[in-house]
């Protein structure tokens, strides 16, 4: 049972609006190619994933991370919890003939994916949005579905949320988390340390870490890691 409220599907409406207003995405479509493309690549060659290599994008929204990944030859998967991102990513999907295998399911339980199934699952930026123990669920079953030696790319916001952020004054620093104006957590913030140390109690080891400062009052430090799967 979860202490703190949550709305996971609350973002369904979100990309309903995107979607009517013309927007490329939850991102911008800059934010793809120059930030999350790049660490994805850094991640394949740590690797060493060849042509071929199952890869679950980890609340792909709009699927254009898993249209890339399938367009540069891997076999991609996405799962998202609300089924408008999903129906938008198949639109994408097909505009470019790309063959990806989108799902709308929950990322907690990763129920439709069998043990021991992915190369590679990449967070795209859903694992801030999971809160209290609904997280160590998650990575449990991220864990799950990874083969032995695969591995996990976190990109998740972390840090001190400082006072010239539009977060400030929703953020909880008892949970770590912003609350919205019904008293539901929204995303979780909790320091670098402290998400590592989920990961390492999950049973993953850490092959390499780093954060990312924020550039401005509207941004927040990301922490980007490569989370792997021992080998049995």
């Amino acid at each position: 049972m979860n202490p703190l409220k949550t709305d996971y599907i609350a973002h369904d409406r979100i990309y309903q609006q995107l979607k009517a207003k013309g927007a490329f995405g939850w991102t911008s479509e800059s934010d793809q190619t120059e930030v999350v493309q790049p660490r994805i690549l850094q991640a394949i060659a740590c690797l060493a994933l060849a042509p071929g290599s199952r890869i679950l994008d980890l609340g792909c929204g709009t699927g254009d991370i898993a249209v890339w990944l399938a367009n540069s030859g891997y076999a991609a998967y996405g799962i998202d919890i609300a089924p408008s991102a999903i129906a938008w990513a198949k639109e994408k999907a097909q505009a470019q003939q790309s063959q990806v295998q989108f799902t709308v399911g929950s990322v907690l339980d990763l129920a439709v994916y069998e043990d021991d199934s992915f190369d590679l699952v990449v967070d795209s930026r859903c694992l801030h949005c999971i809160i209290g123990p609904d997280r160590a669920h998650t990575l449990a079953n991220i864990y799950r579905v990874l083969k032995p030696s695969g591995g996990f790319l976190i990109q998740s916001m972390c840090g001190e949320v400082m006072e010239d952020s539009p977060m400030r004054p929703t953020f909880d620093p008892n949970s770590c988390c912003t609350m919205n104006d019904q008293g539901i957590a929204t995303r979780y913030i909790g320091s670098a340390s402290v998400i590592l140390e989920e990961l390492t109690t999950a049973g993953f080891s850490i092959d390499n870490w780093h954060v990312v400062p924020r550039e401005g009052p509207h941004d927040q430090d990301d922490l980007v890691a490569l989370a792997v799967k021992p080998n049995a």
